[in-house]
């Protein structure tokens, strides 16, 4: 099976309480495939298990500490994202959303950084690939990944092949060549359509298919001709489709390796 994936969405969210039955069945009419939910705290880890348990071979988790509720977190709630994991039966494909976020100022950068680590620890531990959110805190999240994949290949771990992907990439050239050079995929969602995203596709264009997966980060970042509007995954076909005229290939070709790419990453055609 091949088709259109959203590799990060967050369904949980009241955005969708009203409307999510309708909002999947315009997502499978869409030709979306798979979807990844990558929680933000625990409570929401929880809800995207659900929510992949309620939608088997569908809907899939990602589990994880979002940077902008690390205040205060305790060891408590890592050691309940650990609980999670190890009940897994298959449904909790990555370790998410998780990294840093200087723009908003909700929890410290030490607590941010804390947290950060701690998922990246249990993501080698149960070698599951990280999706990771980089918000004008770019040094920082490479420094940090950049240790984490020396253990990786130090220490022989399955993810030092497909760590991770660096979600909802908005340009920055240091990030494309950090995510070349350590084997990361680019999580490409709806900017890539805004007129203002030259940068962003020249990037795409320089760093090639077989590098980018698909994403919407709905209900954020809708795509044009829906900017300003509530996303959805089902829009995640203006991003591919973007992907396509941008690499000057075809429709087919690019949802064929963009699909390839999130299997061989979260190795979600086993369950």
């Amino acid at each position: 099976m091949t088709g259109r994936c959203d590799t990060h969405c967050h369904l949980y969210l009241e955005e969708f309480s009203d409307d999510l039955p309708e909002v999947l069945k315009r997502a499978k009419e869409a030709g979306i495939v798979k979807i990844l939910v990558p929680g933000i705290d625990v409570d929401t880890s929880v809800q995207a298990l659900e929510l992949s348990r309620e939608h088997p071979g569908w809907l899939y988790a990602a589990v994880g500490i979002h940077p902008n509720y690390a205040n205060q977190v305790s060891l408590a709630q890592i050691e309940a994202v650990e609980a999670l994991l190890k009940a897994n039966t298959g449904n909790i494909k990555a370790i998410g959303e998780i990294g840093l976020d200087y723009y908003r100022t909700w929890a410290s950068h030490e607590d941010q950084v804390f947290i950060f680590q701690h998922m990246l620890d249990l993501a080698a531990k149960y070698e599951l690939p990280v999706c990771i959110h980089i918000r004008e805190a770019e040094q920082d999240v490479l420094e940090i990944l950049a240790k984490w994949v020396k253990s990786l290949a130090r220490n022989n771990n399955s993810l030092r092949l497909h760590p991770g992907v660096l979600h909802s990439y908005s340009g920055h050239p240091e990030i494309a060549q950090f995510a070349l050079q350590h084997h990361f995929l680019l999580g490409i969602s709806g900017t890539i359509t805004f007129k203002n995203a030259q940068g962003l596709r020249a990037q795409v264009g320089k760093a090639g298919i077989e590098h980018l997966i698909t994403e919407t980060d709905s209900p954020y970042l809708a795509p044009h001709p829906n900017r300003g509007k509530r996303n959805e995954p089902a829009f995640v076909q203006y991003v591919v489709e973007e992907i396509s005229n941008t690499l000057g290939i075809s429709l087919d070709t690019a949802i064929q390796i963009t699909y390839r790419n999130a299997q061989e990453l979260f190795d979600w055609n086993g369950n």
